[in-house]
């Protein structure tokens, strides 16, 4: 989050966009960051955001859930798993209080052990085709009103 932060003029006011999806937090997660850490830099973000693009539509999305590949990185994935739903419930509630639409793809992707679906991605936490074709599935009718 921080570094999209740094990144926004260059990656977003520049380009003057009408519609925003952000989809952030899992490299904060992995990097050791804590989700209130993460919750003030989203906040920071959404601010800046409505502040320099007030006439765009900010759509926030959950972070995907992660399987037990990602554990041969050196990530727990039990602590990853549990950081990422109360990421996720905190993302929600900072959005819908500022009035931006959020996105849930995490029910989507989640095993019923809360892990992502093994066929939705080769590594453990980035979707394949097949993951990428559920997410478009998902976007696509919001993107498109």
């Amino acid at each position: 989050t921080s570094g999209v932060y740094r990144r926004l003029k260059v990656s977003l006011y520049d380009l003057k966009p009408t519609k925003v999806i952000l989809m952030i937090g899992i490299n904060d997660i992995n990097s050791g960051e804590t989700n209130d850490e993460i919750i003030a830099n989203y906040t920071d973000i959404i601010k800046d955001i409505k502040m320099n693009l007030p006439e765009t539509e900010l759509i926030c999305l959950s972070v995907l859930p992660v399987n037990e590949v990602i554990e041969q990185y050196g990530v727990n994935l039990k602590k990853a798993t549990e950081s990422i739903i109360d990421l996720n419930t905190r993302i929600k509630t900072l959005v819908e209080s500022e009035g931006i639409k959020y996105v849930d793809l995490f029910s989507n992707f989640a095993d019923e052990n809360n892990h992502l679906i093994t066929s939705y991605s080769n590594d453990g936490l980035h979707p394949n085709n097949a993951g990428y074709e559920v997410w478009t599935s998902i976007l696509k009718p919001i993107l498109n009103n």
